[in-house]
Order: structure tokens, then C-alpha cells, then sequence
């Protein structure tokens, strides 16, 4: 998984505190939005951090949607 944004948002943060206690591996793709919004553009058209790309490519953007996607895919075995 590669989470793409910055920890100075607090939306990054608590995906990324999230995916910490659950123990599963990421990559932070450090992107500051203002100064490299081309980045942000190629995972989310609205050029807004979080976005949560998972291994199969698929993106995932908003950071309500994101925990609901985490909560669904942890299932009820979690840490």
C-alpha cells in the first residue's frame, strides 16, 4: 500500500495511525499538495489529500472512506 499526502494533515495522520495499529505495511509518498499538485492529480482529479493506493492499484480518497475500507478489509480478526 502506498499512502500519498503528508503527516502536517491531520486526514493523513490518522489513516496512517490506523494502518500502524493494524500492523500493516505502507509506503508514504511525502507529497505537499500546494507545491506538487500534478502528484496528487495522477491518484485523485480533486487534488486532495489522503489517497490510499492498495495493492491492486485501486485509489481510494476522503479520509472517512478510506478508515470504512480499512474497518471492511480488517474484517473482525484485528489486532
Amino acid at each position: 500500500m502506498k499512502l500519498i499526502g503528508n503527516y502536517l494533515s491531520p486526514y493523513v495522520r490518522r489513516v496512517a495511525v490506523s494502518l500502524n495499529i493494524l500492523a500493516w505495511p505502507f509506503e508514504l509518498d511525502e507529497v505537499l499538495v500546494f507545491k506538487d499538485p500534478a502528484v496528487v492529480r495522477r491518484y485523485n482529479a480533486l487534488v486532495r489529500i489522503p489517497v490510499l493506493v492498495l495493492d491492486d492499484g485501486s485509489t481510494l480518497f476522503e479520509s472517512g472512506a478510506i478508515l470504512d475500507e480499512i474497518d471492511r478489509l480488517a474484517g473482525t480478526e484485528r489486532v
